[in-house]
This record gives C-alpha cells, structure tokens and sequence, in this order.
C-alpha cells in the first residue's frame, strides 16, 4: 500500500537556502535514473543489478545518480500471482513517458531524467545517458531531515533559483522507497528465482505545482521515525509537459 503524506505547511519565500545534508557536492549534479521492471519479466533481473551498480559504484564523473526502482503491475498473472512490490501507478507513470518520449511500454525500461527512456539493461547507453543528463543546467534540490513530529518523520524541502535560472511551472515529487529489497519469486517468467532491487519506491507523490523563484517546503511523512534507516527519501523538481526534472535531491541516509 502507498505511503500517505501530508503537508504540514507550505511557505514559498525569497529566503536563502538551508545547508544540504545530502552528500551531494557543487561539482556533482544530481541525474535521476527511474527503472520500469517486474518480477515477472525474465529480463527485467540484468536491469535490476545495472542499477544496483549505478547506485553503488556512483560510475559516471560530475554524476551524483539517484535511482528509483518502480515495479508496474502489468506482468501480475491474472492466475493470482502477483509481483509484491508492483503499483498500478507505476505503470501509468510510464504510460506518460511512453505518450511523451518513448511511445513504447516495455520491461525493463530505464528514464533518465524524465529526458529519454530506453532498455535498462544497456549499460553503455545508461553511462552515456546519465553523463548527457549531468551537464545540462540543473537546480540544486535539499532535503534535510527535521525534528520529528510525534510518531511521523518530518522532512524540509527546499531550492533555490538564484543558484541559476528561474524554472518553469513544475511540480514537486517525492518518492519514498524501500533501501533494498528481496524476494523468492513464485510466479511469473522468474518463478523460483531469487531476486534483489535497490530503492524500491513504495510511495510517489506529486506534492504540487511550484513556480516560484524559491522553495521551502516542510512536509510530515507517515513514516515511523525509527523505520526511516531502511527508507530512501527523494524528491525532484519535474515540468508536467514535457516531463523533465529540471532539480533533484535525496535526504542523506545514516551512516
């Protein structure tokens, strides 16, 4: 089941950005790497260890790459079997990539920054892809993590566009996924399979248009505090229209 969330107060003003305490550094630009796989889908496995190393091994200079793992549901077995982290939002996200970029649906697929979608597997087009995504102008994204709110976890979102060019009319998304991920497969093409993904998203939210010159967003997760050590926390700026992130950002995870 998604994750609820909640805002608990917007405030879009001129003020000055709060320090990241993500691990991202000025010569580092965030470039954000979407997978479509499924349990279900015999090649979706050599997509899902790609970004396992895309993830781990950081490859590409100038890069910081946030991965998100996003199972769709349209290899589920109409005979019960089901791919337990598959969400039928998943597979209408990629139906939007398909209508504005792709114009194909397909397992495993790899978008990077909403900008161009392709096998996941390929993994000189994915270093050659991310390399692209990571000199073209981008915002710098924050996301610092708050006193709790009681029983919920409480993050800040926050940029800046005085950093460079205003953006356009975009809308906020965050993601909340499981750090990894495993599971011994059932059904489907894997069937007795052992499987294991990285930055499994369990919940993608739009948050909302923003188009202002500057954010800073305070938003309360329905999230255990003491569950957020096996959770990734990312968000990222993306125009509705053409669906490019123009900013991205991930809440720094305990060492």
């Amino acid at each position: 089941m998604a994750l609820q969330i909640r805002l608990a107060a917007i405030c879009l003003t001129l003020a000055l950005v709060i320090p990241c305490a993500h691990s991202q550094t000025p010569s580092r630009t965030p470039v954000l790497a979407e997978l479509f796989t499924s349990e279900g889908c015999s090649s979706c496995p050599p997509a899902d260890q790609l970004l396992q190393r895309l993830d781990a091994q950081q490859p590409v200079p100038g890069a910081e790459i946030l991965v998100l793992s996003e199972h769709v549901d349209y290899w589920d077995s109409a005979e019960g079997w089901k791919d337990p982290f598959s969400q039928v939002d998943f597979t209408f996200r990629q139906k939007k990539y398909a209508f504005h970029k792709t114009g194909d649906v397909y397992t495993p697929e790899l978008v990077i920054d909403g900008r161009k979608g392709f096998v996941g597997s390929r993994e000189e087009m994915a270093l050659e892809s991310i390399a692209a995504a990571a000199k073209l102008p981008k915002l710098p994204l924050q996301v610092t993590r708050l006193e709790d709110s009681g029983s919920h976890a409480r993050i800040r979102i926050s940029a800046d566009a005085s950093a460079g060019s205003e953006w356009p009319k975009v809308h906020l998304i965050l993601a909340i996924a499981s750090d990894q991920a495993a599971s011994r497969v059932s059904g489907g093409e894997n069937a007795g399979r052992n499987l294991t993904h990285v930055a499994v998203v369990r919940s993608l939210d739009d948050l909302g248009a923003v188009s202002s010159a500057a954010l800073n967003r305070e938003v309360i997760l329905h999230v255990r505090p003491a569950d957020m050590q096996s959770l990734r926390v990312v968000a990222f700026l993306q125009d509705p229209k053409t669906l490019e992130v123009v900013a991205a950002g991930m809440l720094a995870r305990p060492h």
